[in-house]
């Protein structure tokens, strides 16, 4: 989800009164044709972490025009909201909301049409915000297929067919999602330094682009240090950064089961999975299997497991481990939980969560499970 999106949709209201339409004394900061829409409210609204403040109201007129006078002030996150009030905000649905990044200094020319403004907009007059209207039209594209895959497998699950249709269907969500990833990306190269950065990389997970949210982090500081969304990024890149695809791992020290001091570090030299599990954690247990099998195929081969429990109670810990058959390699707990020093190192907030670290204690991996975990420990262990 976008940082934009996340940050305005459940917002408790305006802080500001409804402002009024401005003289036509200059030419209007964005003009718009909103067709079949004639009679709706439209609002120009500023975006923050925590409020909206309104700038501008118009009529769609029986010409489905209307104009926004009132011009930014400074460069920042924009929208322009179709029906309701100004104490409506909250309830807008996210079809009626086209967003803008923009300093006021450009003249933007929008147009659409009802009954869902947001997906039948064009923008011209502003090249940030054509290309993020380009990025939400194809994250709307991906949903609209997620959607009708999901309907389509929900029925005829009984069928013999359906096997071969659930792995065609994740066929294509798969090509449709890197499709749009591989655009946010294209999107934060070019725009280095500017907010169209920051909001593709919401379509993109830290821990599989660290660089490029660190690089894009760096050049928005150097020029939007006091946005309060840019805050947050380097904020965020600092704090999950450390566990990224590319950070060099922090050591573990934990006890054993049997109260020996083990470390993470002392394993450099092979291949090492740090995996969060517990013996209460279901997902966990039916993934340990795969790291059985994963342990066994390639032990000899450099690799090892270093696996992290966040149980509470010893004695469930333990009889898992052996139930399990879990005793070649190496586990550590401090028995505190979600309150474990190790998941907040790491910033586990969901197990089960594993790291895969190269020899150097470099991580390469993160949340390799089932055939994808074989298909990376054997192509990097050949």
């Amino acid at each position: 989800m976008l940082y934009l999106i996340l940050s305005v949709l459940f917002l408790p209201g305006l802080l500001a009164p409804m402002a009024c339409q401005s003289p036509a004394k200059n030419p209007p900061f964005l003009l718009g044709k909103a067709e079949n829409m004639a009679g709706e409210h439209v609002f120009l609204e500023k975006i923050f972490p925590d409020k909206l403040i309104l700038l501008d109201s118009a009529v769609v007129g029986s010409d489905f025009e209307f104009k926004f006078f009132k011009k930014p002030d400074s460069y920042g996150h924009y929208r322009v909201r179709f029906g309701g009030t100004a104490g409506t905000a909250r309830q807008a649905p996210y079809s009626h909301l086209i967003f803008l990044l923009t300093d006021g200094q450009e003249q933007i020319r929008l147009e659409t049409k009802a009954p869902q403004p947001a997906l039948n907009c064009t923008l011209t007059g502003s090249a940030q915000s054509e290309d993020l209207l380009m990025l939400l039209k194809r994250k709307a594209r991906h949903e609209r297929l997620a959607d009708s895959l999901r309907t389509a497998l929900n029925t005829r699950t009984y069928d013999s067919d359906f096997p071969q249709r659930a792995r065609t269907a994740d066929s294509l969500f798969y090509h449709s999602e890197q499709q749009l990833k591989g655009l946010a990306r294209q999107m934060a190269e070019k725009h280095q330094g500017n907010l169209v950065s920051l909001e593709a990389l919401g379509f993109l997970k830290m821990e599989e682009d660290f660089p490029l949210f660190k690089k894009t982090a760096s050049a928005l500081k150097s020029k939007l240090a006091d946005n309060p969304f840019v805050k947050a990024l380097v904020a965020n890149v600092e704090v999950l950064g450390r566990t990224a695809v590319g950070a060099e791992a922090p050591d573990i020290r934990q006890p054993a089961p049997d109260g020996t001091i083990l470390s993470l570090h002392s394993l450099r030299g092979k291949y090492v999975l740090l995996d969060f599990w517990a013996s209460w954690c279901r997902p966990c247990r039916a993934e340990n299997p795969t790291l059985v099998r994963a342990f066994q195929k390639y032990k000899n081969k450099g690799f090892d497991i270093f696996q992290v429990s966040l149980d509470r109670d010893k004695t469930a810990w333990m009889n898992a481990i052996q139930q399990d058959g879990l005793s070649g390699w190496h586990h550590v707990s401090d028995l505190k939980m979600w309150e474990s020093e190790p998941a907040k190192l790491y910033n586990v907030t969901g197990i089960p969560k594993s790291f895969l670290l190269d020899p150097q204690g470099i991580i390469i991996a993160t949340d390799l499970r089932g055939p994808a975990l074989e298909a990376k420990l054997a192509e990097v262990l050949k």
